[in-house]
């Protein structure tokens, strides 16, 4: 049950990732997952974390947020979760960066047609209705040859390793959930290199 796309639900009523998602969630924060199942009582899922004294750390750093005030040009972020593309956009513009937002690569497309945008860095969910991140990296590197990119994925993916994406410079996947510092730390790694921002900057 915990396969990505494995589903007993009919055709367009389910796609088979919501428990593949909660797993790799669940397991990426050393924790496990347990199903306790019988017929005609229900089901019960028991989610098991290990206990920590810390306090996570949500501000990012004073060197972090001047090397963000470096960066050039326009970041898009394509996500269809609202809280999480509210919460992306809020930490960008705190930032002091340019950012628009979309909930699909069709709509982020289209933004980016109108507005005549440069954009520098594509923030994308792998898993979107209308156009999923996959074809609208393929879309956005067509028109950005330079751009860099950052999936989302809410379960372990492959797509690096993808034919068009396999060993291609500027491009990162980050695991949901993640915090503000580590996607901070993956946009400033992506954006870091002297010549992309030479680039970007004429």
């Amino acid at each position: 049950m915990f396969e990505p796309f494995f589903t007993t639900k009919e055709i367009g009523r389910g796609t088979g990732l919501g428990l593949s998602t909660v797993y790799g969630i669940v397991r990426q924060r050393g924790g496990f997952i347990m199903c306790e199942s019988e017929q005609d009582a229900g089901t019960v899922f028991s989610l098991y974390f290990p206990k920590s004294a810390s306090q996570e750390i949500v501000r990012p750093s004073p060197d972090a947020e001047r090397q963000m005030e470096e960066i050039k040009g326009t970041i898009l972020v394509a996500e269809d979760n609202s809280g999480l593309n509210k919460l992306l956009v809020r930490i960008l513009d705190g930032l002091g960066c340019p950012v628009i937002s979309a909930t699909n690569g069709r709509q982020a497309l289209e933004l980016c047609h109108e507005g005549g945008l440069a954009v520098t860095l594509a923030i994308t969910d792998v898993m979107m209705p209308e156009m999923g991140g996959e074809e609208l990296v393929r879309k956005l590197i067509a028109r950005f040859p330079d751009i860099k990119v950052l999936f989302m994925s809410g379960y372990v993916d492959d797509i690096l390793g993808r034919p068009d994406f396999r060993g291609r410079p500027g491009m990162d996947l980050i695991i949901k959930p993640f915090t503000a510092e580590e996607i901070i730390q993956k946009i400033l790694a992506l954006l870091s290199n002297p010549d992309t921002r030479e680039k970007n900057e004429k």
